[in-house]
C-alpha cells in the first residue's frame, strides 16, 4: 500500500467522480479504478515509468493524479497517518518521529525530500505494522531500525566537525584529520566503507541536525 493512498482515503483532494465505463488498473497504485485520467494528462513531458507500480498501464486514478499536483509532495519532507492526516516536517522533526516511530498511529508513511524532481508519493510505502518500518528517502526505501543503528556513530564524528559531504565520502583532508582522533576515524572508515553508499547510511547523514550558520561547513548541504 502506498502512502499516497492514505492521502486519498483522507480526502486530501476531494473531487467529484467522473466514472468511466470500464474499470482499469492505475499505473501508480496498481489497483483498479473507475475514475481515471490518461497518463499523458498527468505527465505532459517525461513519464517516470521506473517509479510506477504498473508502467505498462496508460491511466492514473483521478484523485491520485490530483494529489500529485500538490507541490508539498515534491518540495517538502512529509508524513501521513490516518489519525493526524498529512503534514510537512523539518529534518529535526523527521529524526524524532523515526526515533519514536512505534508511537505513530498505523498505518503511516514518511518521505524525506532531497530530490525535488520526483514526487515522493510515487514510492513512499505505508507502514501497516510497527515491525521494521520503512521510509522513503528520495527514490530509495530505508529501514528505520537500520538507519537509527547508524545514526549515533555517524553523529559522533559530525559533532567533531566532520561535514556531511565528508561523512558520505569517508574522505577528509589532512588539516581536518589534525582536529579529530585519527585512530577512531580510520576505524570508522574501515567499518563504514562497505555501507556508506547504502540508503540507510545516507538517510542517517541527512538526519543529522542542521549546524548554526557560523559552524556550518561547505560540504554540509542543507
Amino acid at each position: 500500500m502506498l502512502a499516497i493512498e492514505l492521502l486519498k482515503q483522507n480526502k486530501f483532494h476531494p473531487e467529484e467522480l467522473h466514472l468511466n465505463y470500464e474499470s482499469k488498473t492505475c499505473a501508480i497504485t496498481g489497483k483498479l479504478t473507475s475514475d481515471y485520467l490518461g497518463i499523458k494528462e498527468v505527465w505532459k513531458n517525461t513519464i517516470p515509468y521506473n517509479l510506477l507500480a504498473c508502467p505498462k498501464e496508460q491511466q492514473v486514478d483521478r484523485e491520485i493524479a490530483e494529489i500529485l499536483k500538490d507541490g508539498h509532495l515534491r518540495w517538502n519532507s512529509w508524513i501521513i497517518d490516518n489519525e493526524n492526516g498529512f503534514r510537512t516536517i523539518k529534518r529535526a522533526e523527521a529524526y524524532l518521529l523515526l526515533l519514536n516511530c512505534h508511537e505513530i498511529p498505523l498505518p503511516w508513511g514518511m518521505y524525506c525530500a532531497i530530490d525535488m524532481r520526483r514526487p515522493g508519493g510515487l514510492l513512499t510505502q505505508a507502514n501497516l505494522s510497527s515491525h521494521n518500518s520503512i521510509v522513503s528517502f528520495s527514490t530509495k526505501k530505508c529501514s528505520v531500525p537500520n538507519t537509527l543503528l547508524l545514526y549515533d556513530t555517524i553523529n559522533e564524528f559530525y559533532k567533531m566537525g566532520v561535514s556531511r559531504g565528508d561523512l558520505l565520502s569517508l574522505d577528509i583532508n589532512r588539516f581536518q584529520l589534525q582536529k579529530i582522533d585519527i585512530v577512531k576515524w580510520y576505524d570508522y572508515v574501515n567499518r563504514m566503507k562497505n555501507i556508506n553508499a547504502s540508503p540507510e547510511y545516507q538517510l542517517a547523514v541527512w538526519l543529522l541536525p542542521v549546524r548554526e550558520k557560523k559552524e556550518a561547513k561547505k560540504k554540509d548541504g542543507v
